[in-house]
């Protein structure tokens, strides 16, 4: 395996977020997975911002620009029951 081969197998794990993980996924290229909610928590407290300002910065900033990192990207996942899934989509 090369070493470029490392780089695009390996899990992205953005700075400043490792309060926020909660696992990882079973797969062959495993990704890190994270609680969406508290990276938007982090957000906010770390730089003084609203939610909305929050959400912005994280789609932008984190999601967007795993897309041009190499490597596996991670996956943000909101927690809920499966009774706050059928209200959320009833």
């Amino acid at each position: 395996m090369t070493d470029q081969d490392d780089l695009e197998n390996r899990p992205l794990m953005p700075d400043g977020f490792d309060d926020c993980v909660i696992g990882l996924t079973t797969e062959m290229t495993p990704a890190v997975i994270y609680d969406h909610d508290k990276v938007i928590e982090s957000i906010m407290n770390n730089n003084e911002m609203d939610h909305e300002e929050a959400v912005d910065f994280f789609e932008y900033n984190v999601v967007r620009g795993a897309q041009y990192e190499k490597g596996i990207p991670p996956i943000y996942i909101r927690t809920l029951t499966a009774d706050e899934i059928h209200a959320e989509y009833e």
